[in-house]
C-alpha cells in the first residue's frame, strides 16, 4: 500500500476548514434546540487586595435559582431554570443546567463567602486570609 506524504502546513490547511464547518454546525444546532439542557456562564476571576471575586453572567436567573457549595476546596456553582414553552423567532437567551467548579487557594477565608446578584451577574466574594495579605516591610 503506498501512501502520500503531507507536511503538517499542508495538512492543517485540509483539515482547519472542515473543523471550523463542524464546529459552526455543532453550535448553530446547539442554539436552535430549544431544549438543549445545558449552558455555561461568562465567567471572571478578579484578584483584589483583600478578596477575589467571581463573576459570572446569569442573565434572568434569580438567587432562588442558583445553588452555591462549598466542600473542602472546591466551590460548586450550579444552576436549573425550567425552559418556558414558547415559539421563539430569534432566541440567544439560553436557559437550562449548568455547573461550574471552581478549586479555592489556601489563601481564602472558607468562613467568610459572599454572593449576590445584580443586573444579571452573580459575584462571589472570597475574602483572603490576614496571612495571604500584603505587607509592607520597613528597613530598618
Amino acid at each position: 500500500m503506498r501512501y502520500n506524504t503531507i507536511h503538517a502546513k499542508d495538512f492543517g490547511k485540509l483539515v482547519n476548514p472542515v473543523l471550523k464547518t463542524i464546529a459552526h454546525e455543532v453550535q448553530k444546532e446547539m442554539a436552535n434546540h430549544k431544549d438543549f439542557p445545558f449552558t455555561n456562564p461568562l465567567t471572571n476571576i478578579v484578584s483584589l487586595e483583600n478578596s477575589i471575586e467571581i463573576h459570572l453572567a446569569v442573565p434572568g436567573l434569580s438567587k432562588e435559582d442558583i445553588a452555591i457549595m462549598l466542600d473542602k476546596n472546591q466551590l460548586t456553582v450550579t444552576s436549573q431554570k425550567n425552559v418556558e414553552d414558547a415559539t421563539f423567532r430569534q432566541r440567544e437567551f439560553k436557559f437550562g443546567t449548568f455547573k461550574k467548579v471552581f478549586n479555592l487557594p489556601d489563601t481564602v477565608n472558607k468562613e467568610k463567602i459572599t454572593a449576590a446578584t445584580e443586573n444579571g451577574i452573580l459575584k462571589i466574594t472570597l475574602e483572603k486570609l490576614p496571612e495571604a495579605l500584603k505587607k509592607t516591610i520597613t528597613v530598618l
